[in-house]
């Protein structure tokens, strides 16, 4: 059963409520007033809806809890853009999907391609996406990425080719 509480030190709203057999106790930052609890109270009807509906996640309730890495540990937390914004990335890591994508689809290519996508894979991908959520990946990650390896030069260049022939 989810409850209305107050916090006695401070006089803010707190909603008491069972998740996955644990209370959870998360404080509001509205003082103790009539319509406030109205509030407070329309957020508790909208959990046991969820829950009851089995599609209650904590961090779309409470995103900045530390008790969302407890319940969903696929969640990170990335840095906020503002002082007022945070963003939830739920999904694998980089490292672990791609790991995974390579295993399933390996049995269908050629030797020769597994060698390459292993190279690429583990000499550049992973070391720069690796430990990034795959949905928090952006445009301009991948942008910044490709600009970097604009910068590195050949093991070869054509000059040396040339002194070669």
């Amino acid at each position: 059963m989810a409850k209305v509480t107050v916090r006695k030190e401070t006089g803010k709203l707190v909603i008491d409520f069972t998740y996955r057999n644990v209370r959870c106790r998360e404080q509001t930052a509205l003082s103790d007033t009539l319509p406030n609890r109205k509030r407070v109270q329309a957020m508790i009807d909208k959990i046991q809806r969820a829950q009851k509906d089995g599609v209650f996640r904590y961090a779309d309730f409470f995103p900045d809890s530390a008790m969302v890495a407890r319940f969903e540990p696929n969640v990170l937390i990335a840095k906020p853009q503002s002082a007022h914004e945070s963003v939830v990335c739920v999904g694998p890591q980089f490292k672990d999907f791609a790991t995974t994508w390579f295993d399933e689809r390996s049995i269908e290519w050629r030797r020769s391609h597994i060698k390459s996508l292993l190279s690429t894979l583990n000499g550049r991908l992973i070391p720069h996406f690796g430990g990034k959520v795959v949905g928090s990946i952006t445009k301009s990650d991948v942008l910044e990425f490709r600009a970097t390896l604009a910068k590195v030069k050949p093991r070869l260049s054509i000059r040396n080719l040339k002194a070669l022939a």
